[in-house]
């Protein structure tokens, strides 16, 4: 008789169909056929490993705009699973969904070195704005003798004199991006990827201030792009920020996710 696989296998294959599931959106569209079946799936883990089952569905409700119950399901799994456990897992869902305050709080428990995933988790901590935190980190990694990626020492130490110059803290970074996920979920879009960050004002060769720009790709034309400027530029007047901080900005770029993966 065959030996039955154990929850963690289980979770692990759900975890690979969730992912794979979020290579194909671009918008929110509510739960499709093959999401719903995954759900039921993940029920059938929660009497073995009840936290697992909740970060999983969060990953599902993530792919759906269903943003009330993936917040639910990550409080859930918050009360059920260990600390570190709960921060690997829920950045990815947070970030892609735009809660980045959210994020970046997970991201800096994740990523510190001392819990044994900074190498894994170091880029969701970057992406997240989490610079001065990362600087830090890097001396605790050094400390401990990690390996480090000479390129990735350098955004981050890069990335931290900029946030320094102007004195931008991550608080107003999340603040920022947090708006940004305002207007994509309010316009019920799905970014593709992480955000892309360029570190501008380094080389000799460019004449600009130095500046950080976090560049969210959008399955949209360039109409519909140009749209998403002007409502987070409304956003951004009209919230605490009050302006857009010194030293960073934000870009959407369109791109044609949709049809490169019908062509495929």
């Amino acid at each position: 008789m065959p030996i039955p696989p154990s929850p963690a296998t289980i979770a692990n294959e759900l975890r690979d169909h969730v992912n794979r599931l979020i290579v194909d959106v671009t918008e929110y569209t509510g739960l499709t056929m093959e999401m719903r079946q995954v759900l039921k799936r993940i029920d059938t883990l929660k009497n073995a490993d009840p936290g697992q089952a909740f970060l999983l569905q969060a990953g599902v409700y993530q792919l759906t705009g269903d943003f009330d119950s993936m917040l639910e399901a990550l409080r859930k799994a918050r009360a059920l699973v260990g600390p570190v456990e709960y921060a690997i897992y829920s950045i990815a869902p947070l970030l892609n969904t735009g809660f980045f305050t959210l994020a970046q709080n997970e991201a800096r428990v994740a990523s510190n070195p001392i819990n044994g995933h900074f190498s894994a988790e170091i880029n969701h901590a970057y992406v997240a704005g989490l610079f001065s935190t990362l600087s830090t980190y890097l001396d605790a990694a050094d400390k401990l003798k990690l390996s480090i990626d000479e390129c990735v020492r350098d955004k981050i130490t890069q990335a931290n004199a900029i946030a320094q110059h102007y004195e931008l803290s991550e608080e107003t970074i999340a603040g920022l991006l947090n708006e940004v996920g305002e207007v994509l979920r309010a316009n019920r879009l799905f970014y593709f990827g992480e955000p892309s960050l360029t570190l501008w004002g380094f080389d000799k060769f460019e004449d600009v201030e130095p500046h950080i720009s976090f560049d969210f790709q959008i399955d949209r034309d360039v109409a519909s792009i140009a749209s998403l400027r002007d409502q987070l530029a409304t956003r951004i007047a009209t919230s605490d920020l009050g302006r857009y901080p010194d030293g960073v900005v934000v870009r959407f770029s369109a791109i044609h996710r949709a049809r490169e993966l019908a062509a495929a």
